[in-house]
């Protein structure tokens, strides 16, 4: 995978968790009198989606390099992987947003935008890999 492919996955990746989680909590950030929400809300997917990425994306090459060949069991950690960051990242969003957001259901909104956000992106990665 060439170094560019990686970029352009990774700003694709980017825009289409900008895009659909800004969809599902525009609505809550422009309630606000401010745009420190939408600041709050840029900054904070940029960091963990480009995060994310990039751990996803290492330990899926240390462990093609261990293995030479992407094995049953490393797709299966990488799932694992995967599912225990976004976890971690639902609640870094949302423990960042509730300083600018009040709202009762704030949580089921951020959870909600990543769940589309992540099986949205998983899906488009698997039709970008079988091209």
């Amino acid at each position: 995978m060439s170094a560019f492919y990686f970029i352009g996955m990774i700003g694709l990746g980017l825009v289409l968790t900008l895009v659909l989680e800004g969809v599902v909590l525009l609505p809550l950030l422009l309630k606000q009198n401010d745009k420190m929400p939408l600041a709050a809300f840029a900054l904070v997917n940029v960091a963990t989606n480009i995060s994310i990425n990039v751990i996803i994306y290492l330990v899926g090459l240390f462990g093609c390099f261990l293995d030479g060949f992407m094995s049953e069991g490393l797709r299966f950690a990488l799932i694992v992987i995967a599912l225990l960051l976004e976890i971690f990242v639902v609640q870094i969003e949302y423990c960042i947003l509730k300083k600018f957001v009040e709202h009762r259901h704030l949580f089921w909104y951020v959870l909600g935008a990543n769940a589309l956000s992540a099986v949205v992106g998983s899906i488009l990665l698997a039709l970008l890999s079988s091209i």
